[in-house]
């Protein structure tokens, strides 16, 4: 009996877990070494603050909730302050096949507040710095047509410290992930890909934000 109970145990645990990868749209398997020991070589520089023309770079929120500006060095500062969702494209230079990379790196920080309210009243606002938490915000891609990815990952599963990071850090994103596509008629075409895509979810009433998201980089590689 005993023995029964504990293959019975596994086999819901298995169930249990395959669901759940089934239905977690951050799931994903990768196909290409990624693991050689090189540093990634740039294939195609999407935003540098140290270019010339880093102040021309024209990120857009397809909600027009997010507001975008630049520092004094040109990192590209993106403010989330509303309740709101925002859908946020950083265009790439020209169209890119994300077959053939192995990553997108972004380097980037995450700064701000938060607060909640409890029976109304809200309480004080508490530093990302000093009490970081998941933000649930989702990268994707967008290809020429401006379809989305098939899947993607997120800001706090890709990044080492289960959160944006609160200083300053280059993130691998694999390549893979935004390269999966079920069939020809669904998802995004990698062969197009066109930008990286935030999908930065909304809040409830009893919630408030104030977050920058500063990007110094961003970069396709091998």
């Amino acid at each position: 009996m005993k023995k029964f109970l504990t293959v019975s145990r596994l086999a819901a645990a298995a169930t249990a877990a395959a669901c759940f990868l089934a239905a977690d749209a951050l799931a994903f398997t990768v196909t290409r070494n990624v693991n050689s020991g090189k540093p990634p070589t740039d294939l195609l520089v999407v935003f540098d603050k140290t270019a010339k023309d880093a102040k021309s770079f024209k990120p857009t929120d397809r909600n027009g909730n997010a507001e975008f500006s630049f520092a004094d060095d040109g990192a590209l500062q993106i403010k989330i302050a509303t309740r709101e969702p925002s859908e946020i494209l950083l265009p790439f230079p020209e169209p890119f096949d994300i077959r053939k990379a192995n990553f997108i790196l972004l380097t980037y920080k995450l700064e701000g507040q938060w607060r909640q309210a409890w029976q109304g009243n809200f309480g004080p606002w508490a530093s990302h710095k000093e009490r970081p938490r998941k933000t649930w915000w989702g990268i994707f891609t967008t290809d020429t047509a401006g379809i989305r990815s098939t899947e993607g990952t997120g800001f706090d599963t890709s990044s080492p410290d289960g959160h944006p990071p609160t200083e300053m850090k280059t993130v691998r994103l694999p390549a893979t992930i935004f390269a999966k596509r079920p069939n020809e008629d669904s998802g995004a075409d990698p062969a197009q890909t066109s930008a990286l895509l935030f999908l930065i979810g909304g809040i409830r009433d009893f919630e408030e934000r104030e977050y920058t998201i500063t990007i110094d980089r961003i970069a396709v590689a091998e």
